[in-house]
């Protein structure tokens, strides 16, 4: 893996790593198709997992939110992609369209991996562990490993842009050469630091939902509509049917991030 991600992140623009992440974005798709094939065809033949498949749990979709906002983490990279994009007027357009498809996308996934797996899918980190190894499912695993090297070093550059903006990076008394030491060095200190978090971290899916509940659930419920409130020079700037839209979703973001750490740190000490 480190011989993959370690040369893509060292690229510098958000332009070059799309086409990569392009690439990524493919094998997640024919990847995502067999594993729909996969389990269409279990249930058609009806033998998937027997149990009751629950519509709606309350505690779970609050105890839980922080994975489910964790598979938006490019909310950090918006801002950034918008500035490299061709044509910004169309961005926004084409923005929504883009999460719309995720949101669908993902909801057809689950909602057939959970009806051939039921709970047992809960027993593993990823629900392709539930996969049999044969000619069929060995390739949607591969495909799946695709994406995850080719898209983690568009999502991890917000990170390093971030860090590279200290002062530490930005000395004008650097040549070229040390600049880039300083730069490469650091993209691979972190990298190895965060491949070492994924391999020693016994529950992975556990930190993600930590990580999700901290920093997701921010990015996607609590600061833009503070931002947009700011933008509108303050609550009376903003009509009332969109300021209660905006304070609901600040308080959603809140509660579900501050119940969904608590779930996590709960499964911890409970050794779950």
């Amino acid at each position: 893996m480190l011989l993959v991600t370690i040369p893509l992140s060292l690229l510098k623009t958000y332009t070059y790593l799309s086409y990569v992440s392009m690439a990524g974005i493919a094998c997640a798709l024919v990847g995502g198709f067999m594993m729909i094939g996969f389990c269409s065809d279990k249930i058609a033949n009806g033998q998937q997992v027997p149990g009751d498949m629950k519509i709606f749990e309350i505690k779970d979709f609050f105890g839980y939110i922080g994975i489910a906002m964790f598979a938006f983490e490019g909310n950090g990279v918006v801002i950034n992609l918008r500035a490299e994009a061709r044509d910004k007027a169309r961005y926004p357009a084409i923005l929504r369209l883009a999460i719309l498809a995720i949101i669908v996308w993902y909801m057809i996934l689950a909602t057939l991996a959970y009806a051939t797996f039921k709970d047992k899918a809960g027993l593993y980190d990823y629900v392709t562990s539930n996969l049999p190894l044969n000619a069929f499912t060995i390739p949607i695993n591969i495909l799946f490993c695709l994406n995850a090297l080719t898209s983690y070093p568009l999502q991890i550059l917000c990170a390093f842009e971030i860090i590279e903006d200290l002062p530490y990076f930005q000395k004008s008394t650097d040549t070229v050469l040390i600049h880039s030491i300083k730069l490469y060095t650091e993209r691979v200190v972190i990298i190895l630091i965060v491949t070492a978090a994924a391999i020693f971290i016994p529950r992975f899916v556990t930190f993600l939902n930590i990580s999700g509940s901290l920093g997701a659930s921010a990015l996607g419920f609590i600061l833009p509509p503070i931002y947009y409130i700011h933008s509108k020079g303050g609550m009376s700037g903003v009509k009332k049917p969109s300021l209660a839209l905006n304070i609901f979703m600040i308080c959603f973001g809140v509660f579900g991030g501050l119940y969904s750490l608590y779930t996590s740190i709960r499964d911890i000490v409970e050794g779950k």
